[in-house]
């Protein structure tokens, strides 16, 4: 997104420039980190060198648009988050609930025995992130819904007729 910003203030050299840090430092840190703890190390320099490349890039894009609110972001993180950490255990609750009663004993292992594992969690996922996400009133969530709500032009309002 952060490159997609500078191409838009007509600026391609500044996030070439911050990605040639990124992979140096990519390198740089992956090796001494995969000698010391092996394929985790190549995730965690990775993490590292995209987390320096980020912060790299925020930092140059307020030149040209000003403050990006890191506050807000930050705030909106967090909500974002922890909303997703409550339905990943919805998630994994809900389909450890449902091994337990449905297993592969008693028919777990058929089409609908694995279609019933794993769609009732991924919906009641889905459902229990929107509800943790309109509870910790992350500003997207009203997007969404003006966009599920809003009518297709030319069509009038029921209560208008």
């Amino acid at each position: 997104v952060l490159v997609r910003a500078f191409y838009t203030v007509q600026d391609a050299k500044s996030p070439f420039i911050i990605m040639c840090v990124v992979v140096a430092l990519h390198t740089a840190i992956n090796i001494p980190l995969y000698y010391w703890i092996g394929v985790k190390g190549l995730a965690a320099g990775q993490a590292i060198s995209y987390t320096v490349g980020i912060l790299m890039q925020t930092k140059m894009l307020e030149r040209h648009a000003g403050t990006l609110d890191f506050k807000r972001i930050v705030n909106t993180g967090a909500r974002v988050l922890t909303a997703s950490a409550a339905m990943g255990a919805v998630a994994w609750l809900s389909h450890e609930g449902l091994e337990a009663s449905i297993g592969s004993s008693s028919g777990g292992d058929s089409i609908l025995g694995q279609t019933v594992m794993l769609g009732l969690p991924t919906v009641l996922g889905v459902v229990s992130y929107l509800a943790f996400a309109a509870a910790l009133k992350v500003e997207e969530i009203g997007f969404i819904r003006a966009l599920v709500l809003r009518r297709p032009s030319g069509v009038e309002d029921p209560a208008t007729l």
